[in-house]
């Protein structure tokens, strides 16, 4: 079945279906491998430290772009999670990707960058859902609130656009599968994987919502202390560029 995601033949309801699409191209050209189908995590880490790199690049030189993706690309959680096949690497990239594109094209008026933007956004709502579009809202958010001189440049982006984009691209396959699975579809996928995993207890031992900061913390190191010393920084008036503050949104 190539638009819905199946686990021991039945439905597999938790995620939309790209990674998996992309993962049968991985097949295609290895064939049913260990190494086929983790191939596609470890270039999705790959194209996203050129991304981080080219951000880097684009907001400041070329020294920070190159230093940037070297500070990624070592980290234990990036050889960690390149290494299994799971979707995470790959939705970061696209949402990455795309916010990248979309900051750039605001900051360094590059309107016609923000299209491409827009296209990565659609394809990390359908690796794991409007999580996506959420992340990238707060992002958009915290960036009007954090970086002043950024806010006109923000809102000169064609948001109305990116929206119909990012919906006719995404929403083809949710208003499918609410068609074929019907209530089915929006208690196990709506409800359950995107409202109520975060708003109940759903499951046994589910952690607080600190938990996120722990893991963030742990995940970032060997360059945790950096960045709680830059924020001390912050604090203490030192200058903090508006390319900077985006980078903190």
């Amino acid at each position: 079945d190539l638009i819905v995601p199946r686990l021991n033949g039945d439905p597999f309801l938790d995620k939309p279906p790209l990674f998996y699409m992309l993962q049968m191209v991985s097949f295609a050209v290895w064939g049913a491998t260990e190494f086929a189908a983790r191939s596609l995590t470890a270039l999705s880490a790959v194209a996203l430290i050129a991304a981080t790199a080219w951000l880097g690049r684009s907001l400041f030189n070329r020294s920070a772009g190159r230093t940037g993706a070297l500070m990624f690309a070592v980290l234990p959680a990036t050889f960690a999670l390149s290494a299994y096949a799971i979707l995470d690497m790959t939705f970061t990239l696209f949402l990455f990707g795309g916010a990248a594109m979309v900051t750039v094209a605001a900051v360094n008026d590059r309107p016609r960058l923000q299209y491409p933007g827009y296209v990565l956004l659609a394809a990390a709502v359908l690796t794991k859902g409007p999580l996506a579009l959420v992340l990238a809202g707060l992002a958009f958010l915290l960036s009007l609130a954090l970086a002043p001189d950024a806010r006109a440049p923000l809102r000169r982006l064609r948001w109305g656009i990116g929206l119909l984009i990012i919906v006719a691209l995404s929403s083809p396959w949710f208003i499918y599968m609410w068609r074929r699975f019907g209530d089915d579809f929006v208690e196990g996928y709506v409800l359950k994987e995107n409202l109520w995993l975060y708003t109940r207890p759903i499951y046994r031992g589910q952690p607080s919502f600190l938990f996120y900061g722990q893991v963030m913390a742990t995940g970032l190191l060997p360059w945790t202390p950096l960045l709680a010393g830059r924020l001390v920084d912050a604090f203490r008036g030192f200058r903090i560029t508006t390319a900077e503050r985006l980078l903190w949104a």
